[in-house]
């Protein structure tokens, strides 16, 4: 699949039920330490040619010149083969097992389907943490506007299809598996259940591409004829320190319609981000957020507070972005006044000698 998805490509090859993401569970079992001496891992040479292919085909979808295209190489080979390696042990027994249980004729049990379910779900959610934010945030900061915008289509379709694999994995997790309906022997019972599954995952992510497209073409039309009003109304009454930062900085250096309509162009862009990162988060912050609450010794504190900025890093990286696009509309001569005005008010206005 050409698009950001395609990533998982490296990891689809490793784990068939590809990437979930879900908070790990308390009770999963330790995590596997040592290598299979069998099964499938890919060798250097294998993983740079999947890499080089991904690329490849991303440079198409998202028209990338040279300079970016060799960015996003670049920046797959300093996230993806890491992660991999330091998983490698957890990611290759979990593969081992899920391919055992395929080629069985018999369905595995519930304790185990759901054992191995959580080991699946807590992989993933470190390759969300430790990996996949790395890699949107950094494309980011070389894509244009546009490509920016189709990145937004490619990532909805990609939780979506996340999240349908998401739900399923964690009521196994919870011993929802059942056996009677779930399971069939090699086949083509089994392979119409796989084709059936597979269409409804792209129909899903179909629509969820064209709900941002299409959102985003609706909002150009009303867009222009809502930005000026906005000029002169007052901002949404949702509290939002972002909305707050961008009008107060469109106060300071006086901009004018057209500098009012970009910066809040630049907003609604940054704010579609964010929401769009918080979204599938919000079960792990409030979890976090709770944990920081009732830390009783200093110890438990630093790990929540810890955990807690990590999920956040992405949030304070896509608004300093926002704050560099602010900072390209003020002219030279908007510039000049701030300073002289910021310079006369810190002059000492005199008094008693």
């Amino acid at each position: 699949m050409k698009s950001l998805p395609t990533v998982i490509a490296v990891l689809a090859a490793l784990l068939p039920l590809s990437v979930a993401r879900a908070q790990p569970e308390d009770d999963a079992p330790p995590r596997a330490t040592e290598i299979p001496t069998e099964g499938f891992w890919p060798t250097q040479t294998m993983l740079d040619r999947i890499l080089d292919r991904i690329s490849d085909d991303m440079a198409d979808h998202y028209d990338f010149d040279d300079e970016q295209h060799d960015l996003t190489r670049e920046l797959f080979e300093q996230t993806i083969p890491t992660w991999l390696r330091e998983n490698r042990a957890e990611i290759q027994t979990l593969t081992n097992e899920f391919f055992e249980a395929q080629l069985h004729d018999e369905p595995p049990t519930i304790d185990g389907v759901a054992t191995w379910s959580k080991r699946v779900l807590r992989m993933f959610d470190d390759f969300d943490r430790n990996v996949m934010t790395d890699l949107t945030d950094g494309m980011r900061e070389y894509m244009t506007d546009d490509q920016q915008l189709q990145l937004d289509a490619e990532y909805a379709a990609y939780e979506t299809a996340l999240g349908m694999v998401n739900n399923k994995l964690s009521i196994w997790a919870d011993g929802g598996y059942d056996p009677e309906s779930e399971w069939f022997p090699p086949g083509r019972e089994r392979r119409e259940l796989e084709r059936a599954e597979e269409r409804a995952r792209r129909e899903a992510m179909d629509r969820a591409r064209a709900e941002v497209l299409g959102t985003a073409e609706d909002g150009a039309e009303a867009g222009d004829a809502a930005q000026s009003a906005a000029a002169t109304s007052q901002p949404a009454r949702v509290p939002d320190a972002w909305r707050d930062y961008t009008e107060a900085f469109i106060a300071r250096y006086d901009l004018d319609d057209a500098q009012q309509q970009k910066a809040r162009s630049f907003l609604r862009s940054a704010q579609e981000s964010r929401d769009r990162y918080l979204r599938p988060r919000k079960a792990s912050i409030d979890k976090v957020q709770a944990r920081l609450a009732a830390a009783d010794d200093e110890v438990t504190r630093q790990r929540a507070l810890a955990e807690f900025d990590k999920l956040n890093a992405p949030i304070e990286r896509r608004f300093q972005q926002l704050k560099d696009k602010l900072n390209t509309l003020p002219t030279r001569a908007q510039r000049k006044a701030v300073a002289a005005a910021e310079l006369e008010a810190a002059e000492p206005t005199g008094g008693d000698e």
